[in-house]
């Protein structure tokens, strides 16, 4: 470079005025990109100390950087790729820390005597290195993917298989776990969310965006056409989505978690978007379990509407929405979008054919079990 400045005082200064951005670079990486909330500052310093060596290797007698060296920082980059941190976001902190260590290039040419030629020439190559550097990283991100995804797969079939047959947990199930960085104190809550056919964003896209909150032992997911299921000790919430959630459990225990959630989408209330717990659920967790309850109170209620030539849905309709309503006619009627006294007559009416009064406590826990168990089933009424 034919300047008063020469290459080995350059990158000296560029060294030490590139590390004082430290603090700005790592306040900007916490700001713009939250996926990095696992990568640590001294992670964040040592990317910092690459890209100035990048530069400098740039600019120097023999400019340019070799392949090794792009691959051995790519390779370096892999701890992100491992702690959740999506490829945009490497790229994004990655090119916000060039452009400032430029500017700071441009300060010292010039300061140096360089001519405009000369310093235009020098940050082409800088960046020239810089987009190298990224087309490596892209090749090194993608095989990494590809290994993780298999490696991924075949673990997340051993801890599945183990906790949906209630297995003990033996050394593979633990391999697994520590294969996902889960943590043995630490309690998890197993999920299964249900998407409609029509749900705005792809399952598998959810999916992506769950897996990248669930590092670092925060939990595992999986998908199928219409579901992601999984364990996490995050509270997880899917708007346009049915989510039924067991209790937390230690990683031993979590099958028990499993059966609660499993058995909590049966609901009723699960059929509908939102966060389904056992304590919304209640006892209506009992009612798939007793079929031959639901069959006894066929017999008990439907089979004489049936027999007296009613119209069973509209009166089974009626008699849901004045148990929903506590009782009261009035917001039954006004659910139903019909005159009280009409609702009175059905009630009547169901009274008369059944031989049974729905002012009695047991009649009407009866029909409240004999109703959700239909509904759970999507039966219909007729």
């Amino acid at each position: 470079m034919a300047s008063q400045v020469s290459h080995e005082q350059l990158a000296n200064a560029l060294r030490e005025q590139g590390m004082r951005l430290l603090p700005e670079i790592i306040a900007y990486v916490r700001r713009e990109s939250p996926m990095y909330i696992d990568v640590t500052d001294t992670e964040i310093e040592d990317s910092l100390k690459q890209n100035v060596e990048m530069c400098i290797r740039s600019i120097g007698p023999n400019s340019g950087n070799s392949d090794s060296y792009f691959m051995r920082w790519a390779q370096i980059s892999r701890s992100r790729f491992e702690k959740g941190v999506p490829l945009e976001e490497i790229f994004q902190t990655y090119r916000h820390s060039v452009e400032r260590l430029v500017e700071i290039l441009i300060k010292l040419l010039d300061q140096g005597g360089c001519s405009a030629r000369e310093q235009a020439e020098a940050i082409s190559s800088v960046w020239k290195s810089a987009n190298a550097y990224t087309v490596k990283l892209a090749n090194v991100y993608n095989h990494h993917q590809q290994l993780q995804a298999s490696q991924s797969q075949a673990q997340k079939e051993i801890i599945f298989d183990t906790v949906k047959n209630g297995s003990p947990f033996g050394p593979s199930a633990y391999a697994a776990a520590q294969f996902f960085h889960l943590n043995e104190r630490a309690e998890y809550s197993y999920f299964i969310a249900a998407f409609s056919p029509e749900a705005s964003l792809p399952t598998y896209e959810s999916l992506r965006m769950v897996e990248a909150r669930l590092t670092n032992g925060r939990g595992v997911c999986t998908a199928t056409a219409f579901t992601i299921e999984g364990f996490s000790t995050e509270h997880l919430t899917f708007p346009e989505a049915s989510m039924s959630v067991g209790p937390p459990r230690l990683l031993p225990y979590l099958h028990e978690s499993f059966r609660t959630a499993e058995q909590i989408t049966r609901t009723s209330k699960a059929r509908k978007p939102g966060l389904h717990r056992l304590s919304d659920v209640g006892w209506r967790l009992a009612v798939r379990a007793y079929p031959d309850v639901l069959h006894l109170y066929e017999k008990k209620y439907i089979t004489p509407l049936r027999r007296g030539k009613a119209d069973v849905k509209s009166l089974l309709d009626s008699l849901d929405a004045y148990l929903i309503h506590n009782a009261s006619v009035t917001a039954a009627a006004a659910t139903l979008h019909c005159h009280p006294n009409t609702l009175r007559y059905r009630l009547s009416r169901f009274e008369e054919l059944t031989s049974c009064s729905i002012e009695h406590t047991e009649t009407r826990i009866e029909l409240a079990w004999l109703l959700e168990s239909m509904k759970a089933k999507d039966q219909p009424i007729n």
